[in-house]
């Protein structure tokens, strides 16, 4: 499950920076097939530099993003770590009472 959410951030983040570095390809190759005339259509700057501005918002996040599941599933593992050593100790303490004879 960690894997499908790191995989998917990873696109939100391909997608975000594709955003943020070139707004006007992104705009070509989605939107402009549903215009007839494509450079009457087109975008303002203004839009542009706004869409800049959310793919670089929107990277931050999916970076963030990952790096936090990436943690939380690490730590998940540590304390699973932990949890099967303790459990192993208690096993082991079990055993050795098991084998001293009767008083």
């Amino acid at each position: 499950m960690m894997f499908l959410a790191v995989i998917a951030l990873a696109l939100c983040l391909v997608f975000a920076l594709w955003y943020a570095i070139s707004p006007q390809h992104l705009w070509r190759t989605f939107y402009s097939w549903r215009y007839r005339d494509r450079e009457a259509n087109e975008p303002s700057e203004t839009t542009y530099f706004l869409q800049r501005v959310g793919g670089i918002v929107g990277s931050i996040l999916a970076v963030i993003g990952i790096i936090v599941i990436i943690a939380l599933a690490l730590d998940g593992q540590a304390k699973e770590y932990e949890r099967r050593k303790q459990l192993e100790g208690q096993q082991l303490q079990v055993q050795t009472v098991d084998h001293f004879p009767e008083a």
